[in-house]
């Protein structure tokens, strides 16, 4: 990934709400435009926890070389699994649906059903490129809070870094996925919609600036 200062300009625009307020149907009439790209379902890599913003918000908050080290690998493991679903979790998550609709006796895999990767081009090329980009190195070695029977354990390793140090590696990231959206699709402008938008908007565009809101 190329320095996220010098990217092509794009347009984009987050759609924000209060729940049941219209935030989907919002979306869909903006959708209808020629020149308008969005994805039928809500990404969930950009606010949700362990994603970009909670990252952005946690990592220059406070710092240590532990916090360092989970907090990337929190977020590399929500945009991994967000990327795919491995075929035999697909298959449980099918039938846990069909046995278990409301999700009340026991959740299923989380995300099921998200494939970032076959709807966003080189998802997870581009994840690859970010996690490059936010740790300094990577080396064989645990700790007493690695994550429990992992094999051959890595610790990441990145040092501190501000609000305005991480923003445009942070969006650099965005830019990238959706400029490759925009551009198989042959469309000019990006429109997404979630909830929580509203919640997270001056995070939003600190990350994101040419945005809209």
């Amino acid at each position: 990934m190329g320095d996220p200062l010098t990217h092509p300009p794009f347009q984009m625009v987050f759609i924000g709400g209060t729940g049941r307020c219209g935030t989907s149907i919002t979306r869909e009439v903006l959708g209808k435009h020629p020149q308008v790209a969005t994805l039928p379902f809500e990404y969930r890599f950009i606010i949700d926890p362990d994603g970009l913003v909670d990252f952005y918000a946690s990592y220059t908050a406070t710092w240590s070389p532990y916090l360092a080290d989970r907090r990337l690998k929190r977020l590399e493991r929500l945009l991994l699994t967000l990327a795919e679903t491995p075929p035999w979790h697909r298959w449980a998550g099918a039938v846990l649906r069909w046995l278990n609709r409301d999700g009340k006796v026991i959740s299923p895999r989380r995300y099921h059903g998200w494939e970032l990767d076959a709807h966003l081009p080189d998802f997870k090329r581009h994840v690859r490129e970010l996690m490059g980009r936010l740790r300094d190195f990577a080396f064989p070695a645990c700790w007493v809070g690695t994550e429990s029977y992992t094999l051959r354990p890595r610790l990441y390793h990145a040092g501190p870094k501000s609000r305005e140090e991480l923003a445009p590696i942070l969006g650099g990231f965005i830019r990238e996925v959706i400029s490759g959206l925009l551009a198989r699709q042959g469309k000019a402008l990006y429109v997404e919609d979630n909830t929580w938008n509203v919640l997270l908007a001056r995070e939003l565009i600190e990350i994101v600036p040419e945005a809209k809101v």
